[in-house]
């Protein structure tokens, strides 16, 4: 059932809902930044306009496919006359469009998020396995190079290395 939620009837919605509040998003953008007398002005701006714009333009597109819908009944008789239906189903389409591409546009940035932090881990442990590899291999070699070498003093009990006495 998921699955054919997911891929069935998500992405025609999704679309709807993109191309359906498009002009709106994208329009108090610009409005907004050019109003805006401080930059912390932007955010309070874009909400008061969301709140005006977005019914509005879901009246008027509403309004459109009504208009259009009686339209389309003057010029075919095949064609049923309802445009409330009709004007009723765009404004359902337009708001729950708009809350479903709100909706799956945050799923897409977590999930991508999420990717994201499990290759980085991924990639993480193979680095860090390579670093334990190559520092064995230096200690090795190290371990190698001191024990061919003698010391220029004698080996204390405590680590220091004292100096030899020479005889005279």
């Amino acid at each position: 059932m998921q699955l054919l939620l997911t891929y069935l009837l998500l992405p025609p919605l999704l679309l709807l809902g993109y191309l359906f509040n498009a002009l709106p998003y994208l329009s108090l953008k610009p409005i907004s930044r050019l109003a805006a007398s401080a930059h912390k002005d932007v955010a309070t701006i874009k909400l008061l306009g969301r709140l005006v714009f977005y019914p509005l333009h879901w009246a008027a597109v509403a309004g459109l496919n009504a208009f259009g819908q009686l339209h389309l009944h003057a010029r075919s008789t095949g064609w049923p006359s309802a445009p409330l239906l009709s004007a009723v189903v765009a404004l359902v389409f337009g708001i729950v469009g708009g809350l479903v591409a709100l909706r799956y546009g945050e799923l897409s940035r977590e999930s991508w998020r999420a990717l994201r932090v499990r290759l980085t881990q991924a990639r993480y442990r193979a680095v860090l396995a390579e670093l334990r590899a190559e520092r064995a291999e230096l200690h090795d070699a190290i371990e190698q190079l001191a024990r061919g070498v003698e010391l220029p003093g004698e080996l204390a009990a405590d680590g220091r290395v004292g100096m030899k006495q020479r005889a005279l």
